[in-house]
């Protein structure tokens, strides 16, 4: 556990710490990424979290979003 004093005289601990945490609450408009929001439930996970598959093109020199559609920048390769 963390001791060290917060500016607003609170301790860090584990248990402020995530509280903290589960406060977070960023709309997607405010992110550079597609997703949806940044907010923790009370297992930790990003709720708002989106995935994401990327493609190696140009024989493994560039590598590009293709899913979901929405944020894709190319059509994926035909699986051979």
């Amino acid at each position: 556990m963390l001791e060290k004093t917060l500016e607003s005289g609170q301790k860090l601990t584990t248990e402020n710490l995530r509280a903290a945490i589960l406060k977070i609450d960023i709309p997607g408009d405010q992110l550079i990424s597609p997703f949806s929001r940044i907010k923790f439930d009370e297992h930790g996970r990003n709720v708002g979290s989106q995935n994401l598959i990327a493609q190696w093109k140009n024989g493994g020199t560039k590598k590009v979003t293709i899913w979901p559609p929405e944020v894709a920048v190319e059509e994926p390769n035909p699986l051979n």
